[in-house]
């Protein structure tokens, strides 16, 4: 009986394998599906719908097309199947040709355009002329459903080995004695750089932030130091209070490290520990933790799943290169489409940092009685883009996404001079509606390597200050990491005796 029932299932499906154009569709699942694993963790699947879409209606509306000429589905479906590999794999194909030695030649515009023109000709009349193709359509078929049920494998894989945050052991037998914990907030400005580094390689005088903090009884680091210098990888280190083995060593960082990090982010210990002790977390920032979502993307990529799925297509580069050699006028089209994308990448920043401004200036987060709190406020400032001078007035669009806007040096140093007074306003805020009675901290996730390249540390360089309600900084040194930051939170308001690690600031490569 079973047997009958296979042989009817496999009777059903042969004439599906072998007679209906398949692969048209499962190309383009495929190739989502490759370039989703090499993001996981980065990227939302979700993000990936609407590019599946494109591939998949110029798939089929080349197919109608071919059939209307052609009248035959099978045919029609090898070539519309064909010119979308070609589409899809173009730039993977031309780095390859680019990369052989002695042909590398091959690889270049002017001779692969037209080599691929030559070869679908060539392949498009031996195909109209072939009386069938059920061996070819069975095949593709067969391929394509096979490198799809691989790339399932790959993610289901890449979901299940995740790296685990630490556990922290808090002795809750010592947090019961405890009474009215602290609400803590964690305020991270990203990319602050030193002080130190603002004096020494912006030509700064005077940090206005210092000298305000100090006269708010708070303790500033001196001489800070971030663990990595990448955003996701530092705040993993900080929030599970540990170290992490990214890479194996001169190896360059890949999306699923990216991908791990984040994960440890979600899991982190810090939110999770105080969560367990009865605290409320406030999520602020750009990461998941501790169940909480977060309030926008992380920027982690500077692209977007769109703009990943066709960086290497044979569309990008006849817009890009292509067409722009052959049509100088061009060039103006792609600048104005260049700055829509930054103007809404701009709407999205302010929009991001203004919720995070608002919501901690809001009396909501008033301490309440025997309800603690925890919120992690992670400001994307004075980070590049540069959109604010020092008196807060916006720059154009035009002078924000500039050529190496990056690397000028005034911006920055205005920049970072707004973001000075959006911190004191907050600051002043939270003392206000505490009454002194918080524990807040301003710590940013690493420094900026935008402006000496023969100085290495500038990256880790960071920026370090904390408020105590006792105002008893014993604890705190100068030249602490990020590491050790909740180490010493944990052991001064929670009973705690963890050790102190080595403060070690880790370079990873690209």
């Amino acid at each position: 009986m079973r047997k009958n029932k296979f042989i009817h299932v496999v009777s059903t499906f042969k004439p599906l394998f072998s007679l209906q154009p398949l692969h048209l569709v499962l190309l383009p699942i495929f190739f989502i599906l490759t370039t989703y694993s090499r993001y996981s963790g980065l990227l939302y699947l979700s993000e990936f719908l609407l590019p599946f879409i494109k591939i998949t209606v110029l798939a089929f509306v080349y197919f109608f097309l071919l059939y209307m000429f052609l009248k035959n589905k099978a045919k029609a479906g090898v070539l519309a199947t064909l010119f979308i590999l070609i589409f899809l794999f173009f730039g993977e194909l031309k780095i390859w040709l680019q990369n052989l030695p002695l042909v590398g030649i091959i690889g270049s515009y002017r001779f692969l355009l037209p080599l691929l023109l030559l070869l679908y000709t060539f392949i498009f009349l031996r195909i109209i002329k072939s009386k069938s193709l059920v061996i070819l359509t069975t095949f593709l078929n067969t391929l394509f459903s096979f490198f799809i049920i691989i790339e399932i494998w790959k993610i289901s894989a890449q979901q299940s080995i995740k790296p685990v945050s630490p556990q922290i052991a808090i002795d809750n037998k010592v947090t019961n004695t405890l009474r009215n914990l602290p609400d803590i907030y964690y305020i991270v400005p990203d990319c602050y750089p030193s002080s130190t580094f603002q004096k020494e390689a912006l030509g700064s005088s005077f940090n206005f932030l210092d000298s305000a903090l100090f006269e708010r009884n708070f303790y500033v680091l001196n001489n800070s130091t971030s663990n990595f210098h990448f955003t996701s990888f530092s705040m993993a280190a900080t929030l599970n209070m540990q170290y992490f083995n990214w890479t194996k060593k001169n190896t360059p960082t890949i999306p699923a490290d990216y991908s791990g990090s984040v994960d440890l982010i979600k899991n982190a210990a810090i939110p999770k520990s105080l969560k367990s002790l009865g605290y409320k977390i406030y999520n602020l920032s750009v990461f998941e933790i501790a169940h909480q979502s977060p309030i926008g993307k992380a920027r982690l990529i500077s692209k977007t799943a769109d703009q990943i799925i066709f960086y290497n297509t044979l569309w990008m580069a006849l817009k890009w290169q292509v067409i722009p050699s052959i049509f100088p006028s061009y060039v103006k089209k792609l600048e104005s489409i260049n700055m829509r994308n930054n103007r809404s990448l701009r709407n999205n920043f302010k929009r991001y940092n203004q919720t995070i401004i608002d919501s901690l200036k809001s009396s909501h987060f008033t301490p309440v009685l025997n309800s603690p709190k925890f919120i992690y406020a992670h400001l994307e400032m004075p980070h590049y883009p540069y959109y604010f001078d020092s008196t807060g007035n916006p720059y154009s669009d035009e002078e924000v996404f500039k050529a190496n806007s990056s690397l000028d040096k005034n911006k920055f140093k205005g920049y970072i001079a707004y973001t000075n007074k959006i911190i004191l306003t907050i600051i002043d805020s939270l003392l206000y509606n505490s009454n002194n009675k918080s524990v807040i901290i301003i710590q940013s996730d690493h420094g900026t390597g935008n402006f000496r390249s023969e100085n290495s540390k500038d990256a880790f360089s960071n920026y370090s200050a904390f408020y105590f309600p006792d105002l008893k900084y014993e604890a705190l040194y100068d030249s602490m990491s990020n590491v050790n930051t909740f180490r010493i939170i944990l052991n001064k308001y929670f009973g705690q005796r963890l050790r102190m690690l080595k403060d070690t600031s880790i370079y990873l490569k690209h």
